[in-house]
């Protein structure tokens, strides 16, 4: 699904925001990702997730980003649901862990201990960015494979395809809303 430009929202968000002086909201964003889609990717690597990606430019450069992220569910190949997520900005992933050894940077994701067809966890991230800038910038909600080999990434999908009701469809989402600075 393509971007959506949220005016309603805005003017939700605003009054919302405006009750606790807090900073106006300048724009909001919104796009969302229903289908399903799989990639190989590296161990370590990461592929942006499919129609979740937004060119936003700042309307002054002292102005935050705050950056909403979902993946509804994730799976990978080896029966696990190790894949993480991070948000992109002009291809650079932000707010990411410390890699410390062979240990693999991600925003939200983690280990899951049993493999399965049923592992489907959803990752969730929300952070705040400060491009500094007010030229356009494409924003990417990434997958992330945490194995430590090359393995099928599977979003919105289960690695299984099997037409049951235990097999769940998911939707993802990426959000961006402009903060004045």
């Amino acid at each position: 699904m393509a971007q959506k430009d949220n005016r309603q929202l805005v003017e939700l968000l605003s009054t919302w925001f405006k009750r606790r002086d807090e900073p106006n909201i300048i724009a909001v964003k919104y796009a969302e990702f229903t289908g399903t889609q799989s990639a190989s990717v590296a161990s370590g690597g990461n592929v942006a997730i499919t129609d979740l990606s937004i060119s936003h430019a700042m309307a002054k450069s002292t102005n935050k980003l705050l950056v909403l992220g979902q993946a509804g569910s994730v799976a990978n190949s080896d029966g696990y649901g190790n894949v993480g997520i991070a948000i992109a900005a002009g291809g650079t992933l932000l707010t990411v862990g410390t890699s410390v050894g062979s240990r693999i940077a991600v925003s939200a994701g983690g280990l899951n201990a049993a493999p399965t067809n049923y592992i489907t966890p959803s990752r969730t991230i929300v952070i705040q960015y400060s491009p500094s800038s007010t030229s356009s910038i494409t924003y990417t909600l990434n997958a992330i494979n945490i194995r430590n080999a090359t393995s099928t990434v599977y979003i919105n999908r289960t690695e299984t395809a099997i037409d049951s009701a235990v097999y769940a469809r998911a939707a993802s989402t990426l959000t961006l809303i402009e903060l004045e600075g």
